[in-house]
């Protein structure tokens, strides 16, 4: 007598699999503080690559929300702005500044940001906080650098549940950031996350498109780099609680 099949179990959570654990790791930083150190152990890393845009034109071109708005002030270095403080976006804490950004905090998506190195560091963790929430499809469609990447990350965040903002962490926070590269229209910001077990760094590709700053995901979908461990926040400009 053939064996019955058994049903197969539910899928385990989205921050165990090892696909998800380059293309999505902050989303489970969001809302599962304890995945830091599973991430820091065994993420791969994908190479980055120019997203080649796919979507139709005519859905890319629109009016710039932010043309309206008042351009912040011009901030060269890597000093945390002087009117740097906090807000929550979907149950995170994160840093705002009324001269760098975000000029726009509309219900559901915080954008408008300077065109500065501060301004792109502030960009890509609001950004990336916003992916765990029920907004995401439309921060990924206004926040994202349309092409391969964004449609991949996409494809795979459909399948993860979105986050209740109760669930955010009070055990893991944004802690700071670095410029690792800097050139008017792009930026790679390293951005540092404080967890019960210490530090935790990654990066993130950022574009200057359409007057604002977009993430650039790389063709795996992923939105930044590997987390790594940091004992202590050397080389960053640490945010001010």
């Amino acid at each position: 007598m053939p064996r019955t099949r058994r049903p197969s179990k539910p899928d385990t959570p989205y921050w165990t699999h090892r696909s998800w654990q380059a293309s999505a790791a902050f989303l489970a930083v969001v809302a599962l503080a304890s995945a830091v150190v599973f991430f820091t152990s065994g993420a791969e890393r994908g190479g980055y690559a120019e997203a080649v845009p796919s979507t139709p034109a005519t859905s890319e071109v629109r009016v710039n929300p932010c043309q309206a708005q008042a351009q912040p002030r011009a901030q060269g270095g890597d000093e945390a702005p002087a009117d740097l403080r906090w807000d929550t976006v979907h149950g995170t804490r994160v840093p705002v500044s009324a001269s760098q950004g975000p000029a726009r905090r509309e219900s559901r998506l915080w954008r408008c940001f300077a065109r500065t190195r501060v301004g792109a560091a502030l960009a890509a963790q609001i950004i990336c906080s916003q992916m765990s929430g029920p907004a995401w499809r439309l921060a990924t469609q206004e926040q994202v650098v349309p092409g391969r990447g964004r449609e991949k990350f996409a494809a795979k965040r459909e399948f993860v549940q979105d986050t209740a903002e109760s669930a955010a962490p009070t055990t893991a926070a944004w802690a700071g950031y670095r410029t690792l590269a800097y050139q008017g229209r792009s930026a790679t910001v390293g951005l540092l996350i404080k967890t019960a077990q210490g530090y935790a760094a990654t990066s993130v590709r950022m574009r200057w498109r359409d007057g604002d700053w977009k993430v650039l995901a790389d063709d795996e979908g992923a939105l930044y780099s590997r987390l790594t461990t940091s004992v202590v926040p050397a080389g960053y400009t640490v945010w001010e609680a």
